[in-house]
């Protein structure tokens, strides 16, 4: 597994090989670190690539992601304000996964 974000970083073709991308937007970095450590538990290590982001505001929103893990509340953007302004940016099937921490 590729993780890029509080961890370490991914070159271009590893990014290529990759099947899912993932990103985790959490303010809190035990919180980010324990969803990161489960879903790295339920892929193989060549399935995915994992983002990491500890605050929306950071979040590329105009990079594509297959599944994104969103905090509900955050400071300046909750998880839910983030999934809206992304679902107006892509075209593409995304799935969101809400918790709150």
């Amino acid at each position: 597994m590729i993780v890029n974000g509080l961890f370490e970083s991914v070159n271009d073709k590893e990014m290529e090989s990759m099947a899912y991308r993932i990103a985790v937007v959490d303010d809190e970095e035990d919180d980010l670190k324990h969803v990161c450590h489960h879903i790295s538990d339920f892929f193989s290590s060549t399935d995915i690539e994992l983002n990491t982001y500890m605050n929306a505001l950071q979040f590329p929103i105009d990079i594509y992601f297959d599944v994104l893990f969103l905090d509900i509340d955050m400071p300046h953007v909750s998880g839910l304000e983030l999934a809206k302004e992304y679902k107006k940016k892509t075209s593409k099937c995304v799935n969101y996964l809400y918790y709150q921490s």
